[in-house]
């Protein structure tokens, strides 16, 4: 196993809601090098990931970038979203191929990848069925990824892990609800609907749909443990508690802990997506025995926090 304190990183995306989460966690520990559409780097251009890696050796590269939004965005930017995502993953592949002992591969995996008809999504179910038609311009990408991930281990040795994530929610996100993730979408218009006293709020859709979630600390955290483990093979893994939520039940959490008194309504002329998103467990508990997810209020009210002084 390599010594943690002297790995090096090039962190894809680190300027963004998850990539500076990430950066924040381990930048004390490891030497990062990160790379952002904020700091003018283009990744879909194939000469980006492969300029950065021709005079410096990196241990990893945890890939974070991606476009991405709300449904409604996903809908609007359909095929930029499809082919942004495309470029950035099959250039990082092919950016490291002709590298002397190339880094570990961390890519981020949203579940929209998984068939939308499974009742849990399991590891070795993800090419048994079709994605939902609201997230497949997005989800091809990540499906791309886990093929292109097999492909290049078999072909030039390129080890990767693919890590699996469900909604994922925390301070850093966008402001804009159309651009950030569904739990803190609902947490900005929440804070604007108190603020300007109204007196119903809106949930896009029926709000039935059951969502497991994820707290943007808790990512970094397994991440930080995974750069501790000897890593040997291609892994998919889901990071998971079997658990979900209604987007009604989210939506009465947080109205809850901001003390909201006006009324929530569901505004039905916007579309729900799958109508369960919950991953098994079973293969992350044997990975990460010991760890601990944020209790889940305690996770959303850090995060009500950080927005409510955003918009002060």
């Amino acid at each position: 196993m390599k010594s943690a304190t002297k790995n090096s990183i090039l962190l894809l995306g680190g300027k963004g809601f998850i990539g500076n989460t990430i950066y924040q966690s381990l930048k004390k520990k490891f030497s990062i090098k990160i790379l952002s559409k904020r700091l003018g780097q283009d990744l879909r251009k194939p000469s980006e990931i492969k300029k950065h890696l021709k005079n410096k050796k990196f241990d990893y590269i945890i890939n974070c970038a991606s476009h991405v939004g709300g449904l409604n965005y996903i809908k609007k930017f359909s095929a930029d979203v499809a082919t942004d995502n495309l470029k950035i993953i099959t250039n990082l592949y092919d950016g490291i191929k002709k590298i002397n002992n190339p880094p570990i591969i961390i890519n981020l995996i949203s579940n929209c990848f998984y068939p939308h008809k499974l009742k849990i999504q399991k590891e070795d179910k993800w090419q048994e069925g079709s994605m939902h038609e609201s997230v497949e311009t997005f989800g091809v990408a990540k499906r791309v990824a886990v093929i292109l991930s097999k492909s290049y281990e078999n072909q030039y040795g390129i080890k990767s892990i693919n890590l699996i994530l469900p909604n994922a929610f925390g301070p850093g996100d966008h402001l804009d609800p159309s651009r950030s993730h569904a739990l803190n979408a609902i947490i900005v218009r929440m804070i604007e609907a108190k603020k300007n006293q109204l007196k119903k709020f809106e949930v896009w859709g029926t709000g039935k749909p059951r969502r497991e979630w994820i707290y943007s600390n808790d990512v970094s955290r397994i991440i930080n443990i995974l750069l501790k483990k000897d890593i040997r093979m291609n892994m998919l893994i889901n990071v998971a508690q079997n658990k979900s939520f209604s987007i009604n039940q989210i939506a009465f959490i947080i109205k809850k802990i901001l003390k909201y008194q006006g009324k929530i309504i569901n505004n039905t002329n916007y579309p729900d997506g799958a109508a369960l998103k919950q991953l098994d467990n079973l293969k992350f508990k044997k990975i990460f025995k010991d760890f601990s997810f944020t209790n889940f209020n305690l996770a959303i009210k850090n995060t009500i926090k950080m927005y409510q002084k955003k918009n002060k």
